[in-house]
């Protein structure tokens, strides 16, 4: 652990010890001289900021709702691309299943929104047979 000329620095984790810069001033301590422990620096330092460090890190794991964005891609193409015969129906009922799968899971804005594009085109694309 580094050791300063008038203060003592200890680290609760090895990658807060990695992110230290060691300056000329501050030298390893030699592997047989004893360590204070964290009761003895608290007990001198109670007027100052305790010194360790303790870091939580909150992982947030992103949910992507990917079918939902294929719908939505598939529900504007097959809007501007509806008009061709077979093409413009094929991507509508891809787009349509992928947006209404996509509505059930987490994160479904572009799902409704694809979804709510798909009824449309596929209204159009009814409506072009009557």
């Amino acid at each position: 652990m580094p050791v300063a000329e008038d203060k003592t620095t200890l680290v609760a984790d090895n990658y807060a010890y990695q992110a230290l810069n060691l300056t000329k001033t501050e030298t390893a301590q030699p592997e047989n001289t004893p360590v204070k422990s964290l009761e003895d620096s608290n007990s001198l330092n109670s007027n100052t900021q305790n010194p360790v460090s303790t870091e939580l890190v909150n992982q947030q794991t992103k949910t992507s709702n990917t079918a939902g964005k294929v719908g939505f891609a598939l529900a504007i193409a097959a809007l501007f691309f509806g008009h061709f015969p077979v093409f413009g129906e094929i991507l509508w009922l891809i787009g349509f299943g992928f947006s209404l799968a996509g509505t059930i899971k987490t994160n479904n804005t572009l799902a409704i929104a694809g979804l709510v594009i798909s009824i449309f085109v596929g209204i159009v694309l009814l409506s072009r047979f009557l």
